[in-house]
């Protein structure tokens, strides 16, 4: 007869959810279950003993007694073949418990297809087994599955799937070569394939829904196993990406749409994904004083879909590993906009969008990006920062009247912000987040002003001074006056500081902001109310324009 402990431990090891998969129960009657039989085990109903008890529990304390680094591992059994080795152990005991299994009807047009679906409804309790959070791939294998040698099979005379796999590996299988659009240049193997696209699967659906279904992961691995086929014949078939920053909040129920996705508050369960090193919190004050509490790993998602695309090696060779070429085809398969784009073109419109002193802005920092491979085999991070750094921010929580402005200005930045603008926004962005001394900002902000005025013609900090004057100052010639010789000012402080003089950083910091400032507004200014003046391409005959009136 079981002790308490035993609940305990099926508990545990399991979770209610498995659990009731395993058992074809509900969820309260399994968490019935397991408080009545932990005090009194002699109440244990026949189906559960037989299932839980007389199987999931001795698999459970050998699971416990070896060393575990990651969720579900001792598990693998349940993917393991029983009786006449016709079906997994999982779905043997949902089936002996009285419950059904996911069945997708076929018609027999795709063998890859239906073969992948009974693999991951098999898979499906291992998957849920590995718990939330980082997806360790190397603690999944179908290698012993039944229908593993029909996969393998049906891929080599699939018209698409065979292209990936061009060369014979005796005794294992075929392998090929490809470059994808998330920059990865690899071997793929077909004995690889379910794992990878059943994990990659199972990964999308995790981001999708707290709890997602047997069906819903059915559902994905069609959609990414369609996604291949595209992708190898050339295609770019859209797939998943999520952006997550921190440093900011918006009012409960608001998302704010834009050219690149929705942005939205995090979910609770999302937060199971963020990387460990960034599961600390900041608190601050709004304007109102009140406290406002930010995670370092993430309050913002940016739910958004880049082209997966694919190059495939047609022969045998490593040509393809060749750094020449692996780098080409990383150019060519590069998405438009990448993400790095998409970063910066947001923390720009936010700087644009809401009026703060230099110093107080809002900021965006990325905290953690993953974006859905199709064939990839764990958890889809594509990396993440580390938010903590850089200059200290003050988290704030953004009116409607923001929302509403970031929405504007993420517009106006996606159509304005052309290849002659780069210098000037990475300048005008680190500037603002990123240099840690005054001295840094106010070199970088005047970069800023270069790259929109400058020109090797001529006397540059006249020119320069000049078409800011014109630009931002009103109509009143004495003020023009008064801001040329500002920015004239600031601009000979940050040729003594490039040129090795002697300078004090706090002595710095007020001209620093005001060269953030002036920064600001000059790009604000030209993308919002003189775009006219950003298609002139050419700096000197921008800055011409502005001196002679126009």
């Amino acid at each position: 007869m079981p002790a308490p402990r035993d609940f305990a431990l099926l508990r545990e090891t399991y979770g209610i959810r498995l659990l009731a998969y395993l058992c074809a129960s509900d969820e309260a009657a399994i968490e019935a279950w397991l408080e009545d039989g932990a005090h009194d085990p002699a109440r244990l109903a026949p189906p559960l003993e037989a299932v839980a008890i007389g199987v999931l529990l001795p698999l459970a304390r050998r699971a416990s007694s070896e060393p575990k680094a990651w969720p579900g591992m001792g598990l693998e059994d349940l993917v393991m073949p029983v009786g006449d080795g016709s079906q997994c152990l999982g779905s043997a005991l949902r089936v002996r418990s009285g419950g059904e299994l996911y069945v997708e009807p076929s018609d027999g047009s795709d063998p890859v297809g239906s073969t992948l679906v009974r693999m991951a409804v098999d898979a499906y309790p291992l998957l849920m087994a590995l718990g939330s959070g980082y997806l360790n791939g190397a603690m999944f294998s179908l290698y012993r599955h039944p229908v593993r040698d029909e996969l393998l099979k049906a891929i080599q005379v699939d018209p698409s799937l065979g292209r990936l796999y061009v060369q014979d590996q005796p005794g294992v299988g075929r392998r090929g070569y490809l470059v994808d659009s998330f920059g990865r240049g690899r071997t793929t193997q077909d004995v690889a394939f379910a794992e990878e696209v059943i994990l990659s699967s199972w990964d999308i659906v995790r981001m999708a829904a707290e709890n997602p279904q047997v069906g819903d992961l059915v559902q994905a691995v069609r959609m990414n196993l369609e996604r291949v086929r595209e992708a190898v014949h050339g295609g770019s078939p859209p797939v998943p990406v999520r952006l997550v920053f921190t440093g900011f909040k918006v009012p409960e129920g608001i998302t704010i749409p834009t050219p690149w996705g929705v942005l939205r508050p995090i979910r609770e369960w999302e937060r199971s994904f963020t990387p460990e090193p960034l599961r600390r919190s900041l608190s601050g004050q709004d304007d109102d004083g009140q406290e406002v509490l930010v995670s370092y790993g993430g309050e913002m998602v940016l739910e958004m879909e880049l082209p997966y695309q694919l190059e495939v090696s047609d022969s045998p060779d490593t040509s393809m590993l060749d750094e020449h070429e692996y780098m080409s085809a990383v150019a060519r398969l590069s998405p438009s906009p990448s993400l790095d784009r998409v970063k910066d073109a947001f923390a720009l419109a936010l700087a644009m969008a809401i009026e703060r002193p230099p110093g107080d802005w809002v900021v965006s920092r990325l905290a953690w990006t993953w974006a859905a491979d199709p064939l990839g085999r764990g958890h889809n991070i594509r990396g993440w920062g580390d938010t903590q750094r850089g200059p200290g921010f003050m988290p704030c929580v953004l009116s409607l009247e923001n929302c509403a402005a970031v929405e504007r200005w993420c517009e106006i930045v996606d159509m304005q912000w052309t290849g002659n603008l780069d210098v000037a926004v990475r300048r005008l962005l680190s500037a603002s987040d990123a240099r840690l001394t005054a001295s840094d900002r106010l070199v970088d902000a005047v970069i800023v002003w270069e790259a929109l005025f400058g020109t090797r013609q001529g006397e540059s900090a006249l020119r320069i001074s000049a078409a800011m004057a014109w630009l931002l100052g009103d109509a009143d010639l004495q003020a023009r006056k008064n801001l040329r010789a500002e920015v004239n000012r600031i601009y000979n402080e940050r040729s003594s500081i490039v040129h090795g003089r002697a300078h004090d950083e706090a002595a710095l910091r007020g001209s620093s902001n005001q060269a953030l400032q002036l920064a600001r507004e000059a790009l604000k200014r030209l993308m919002d109310e003189r775009p006219d003046l950003l298609a002139v391409k050419d700096n000197a005959e921008r800055s011409a324009v502005l001196l002679l009136g126009g």
